[in-house]
């Protein structure tokens, strides 16, 4: 049996109680929540997330890259556009994890053997320790021109050893945020 039918299994159980036909298009608190693709730490499980509630946008170390940007200034200009008088800035959640198989990618001979063998430069997206690549984060979104300058930013660290969340960085508008 595929993994598939056990999932589709339970879809069914989800659908039978579902309720939410009418939620409307745009997250209800304006934020996106940026996590790693780990299957240990999915956003929707470690904050209680309920339909509706945030976008989630996950990848590989829940690092900015340039789909994120992409992503996320898509969001933003959509927001505006579905609810302009609404001028609540949105907010970007990014969350890494301990034991994040991004902190491998460190490793100069793994990031070699990566490029050798997939032709991928890995070495901007490895994590060496935390607080230093949430920097290097927010600094790619400050050069990104598509970025709203009004775009609150935040970051924290999910120990997946306890599934204790810590705010590093508090929610602080893009522009801001490395000035303090």
């Amino acid at each position: 049996m595929s993994y598939l039918e056990t999932l589709l299994e339970r879809n069914e159980e989800f659908a039978q109680n579902f309720d939410s036909g009418d939620l409307p298009l745009a997250p209800k608190n304006k934020a996106i929540v940026l996590g790693c693709s780990d299957a240990r730490v999915d956003p929707a499980h470690i904050f209680d997330l309920e339909l509706g509630e945030a976008l989630i946008i996950r990848n590989a170390g829940g690092r900015i890259t340039p789909a994120v940007i992409d992503e996320v200034s898509t969001m933003a200009f959509l927001g505006a556009k579905i609810n302009p008088e609404d001028k609540t800035p949105l907010e970007l959640i990014i969350v890494h994890h301990t034991d994040c198989g991004t902190e491998q990618l460190a490793n100069p001979k793994l990031q070699e053997a990566i490029m050798d063998h997939l032709g991928t430069d890995v070495s901007d997206f490895a994590i060496h320790d935390h607080q230093s690549a949430f920097i290097d984060d927010i600094k790619r979104l400050e050069n990104s021109p598509k970025i709203p300058s009004q775009l609150l930013v935040s970051a924290c660290l999910y120990d997946v050893s306890n599934g204790k969340v810590t705010e590093m960085i508090k929610p602080t508008p893009l522009n801001q945020v490395l000035a303090s």
